[in-house]
């Protein structure tokens, strides 16, 4: 349950989301992308409110919001290249990504995303015989190529030993700045929070406790936060 939750991600900031399990991070989620409905207030992705939208101008919205998860939703069977492909659904008719049939420019425009992360060297090999680190890289990637203006990322490092982690969250911090991407980032650590994020706003029993600039959040009472 989430009560009087208010903030915005300006264009090319980092907000980092910290709370205990249970603190309300995955239901924001989950109603910032209407997986969830709200029941009361409103969510707008730039100037578009998507509360009470449906059909096509949902998913409109929506493909504006790439999405980057703990366990990576990638296609373990399909390549890394195809995968960031499947970014393009917004874009492109249904039966081209089924098909797998993309036109050049598409191609093109995953290929440089893949390689934004470092990744183009892998981009024909199986996304299942890919690190944890290599795998979330192609996640963001797959954001990039949808041109999202907004990446919401849930827990996206909390299966990652700590190198891929900073790599991970470096990545991110950096295409936000360069593309001008509002990221908004679930984490459990405090020390990550701090070193990537440009603010860091706190949930407790699912209540914001903190809204606060990153450099001044080290005088927060963290034990607080992750007190259940």
């Amino acid at each position: 349950m989430l009560d009087d939750v208010s903030f915005e991600v300006a264009p090319g900031e980092v907000v980092a989301l910290l709370g205990a399990s249970g603190a309300g991070k995955t239901t924001l989620f989950r109603c910032l992308t209407r997986l969830a409905e709200a029941d009361d207030g409103q969510i707008y992705f730039g100037e578009q409110a998507i509360r009470g939208l449906g059909g096509r101008r949902l998913s409109s919205a929506r493909s504006e919001a790439g999405l980057i998860f703990q366990q990576f939703n990638l296609i373990r069977r399909l390549s890394a290249l195809d995968n960031v492909l499947a970014g393009r659904l917004g874009h492109i008719p249904t039966w081209r990504v089924l098909l797998r049939r993309f036109p050049r420019t598409d191609r093109q425009l995953a290929l440089a995303a893949l390689d934004r992360v470092g990744m183009l060297a892998f981009a024909l090999q199986r996304a299942d015989s890919l690190s944890g680190g290599q795998q979330q890289r192609v996640a963001i990637a797959r954001a990039l190529a949808q041109q999202s203006k907004f990446v919401l990322a849930d827990e996206p490092v909390a299966s990652l030993d700590p190198e891929s982690a900073r790599s991970v969250l470096s990545i991110l911090r950096d295409i936000a700045r360069e593309r001008m991407i509002a990221v908004l980032v679930s984490l459990h650590q405090v020390d990550l929070a701090l070193r990537y994020a440009d603010r860091v706003i706190a949930l407790r029993a699912g209540r914001m406790i903190a809204d606060h600039p990153a450099t001044s959040f080290a005088e927060i009472d963290h034990q607080a936060i992750f007190t259940a």
